[in-house]
């Protein structure tokens, strides 16, 4: 993930921004002006709809700082294995809409994390040029299943 969402689901909440407003998306915008380059900042909690929620939320910021695009996880990560759990359902809002944006003649699709797992959300950026995934698996899943999935969604989009 981008920035600290904390250890704690109210940590989470504590630190979401308005969409448009906060020191976060300021700051990826500055970045992506200073340097003229283009900025996937993910993830970030933007407010959610629901109260006590939020949307784990990627955006796109052009060279010249402006946001382009907005993706919210779609695919909410729960585990458990009896020796670690972990339950994204608790605080976040999941999204609902595959997002591609263009940038430099490149469609690009925007994905995150867990959403990995679910080859239909793929399939909407079928002719995309590049997938973005910024991520933070667990030790357990990441090192079972991240490049192989990686891998998997790649052939599946060529």
């Amino acid at each position: 993930y981008f920035c600290l969402i904390g250890m704690h689901d109210g940590d989470k909440l504590a630190l979401a921004e308005d969409e448009g407003a906060g020191p976060i998306q300021d700051a990826l915008a500055a970045a992506a002006r200073e340097l003229g380059l283009w900025v996937v900042g993910g993830t970030l909690p933007l407010k959610a709809t629901q109260p006590g929620r939020v949307r784990n939320s990627t955006l796109v910021f052009s060279p010249s700082g402006e946001r382009l695009a907005r993706y919210d996880k779609i695919h909410l990560f729960a585990f458990d294995n009896g020796r670690e759990s972990y339950d994204e359902g608790r605080v976040l809002e999941a999204g609902s809409q595959p997002t591609r944006f263009s940038a430099e003649g490149l469609t690009v699709g925007l994905s995150v994390c867990y959403d990995l797992r679910f080859p239909e959300l793929y399939r909407a950026y079928a002719g995309a040029d590049l997938l973005v995934v910024p991520a933070a698996f667990t030790y357990t899943t990441g090192q079972a299943h991240w490049e192989l999935l990686l891998r998997a969604r790649a052939v599946e989009n060529q």
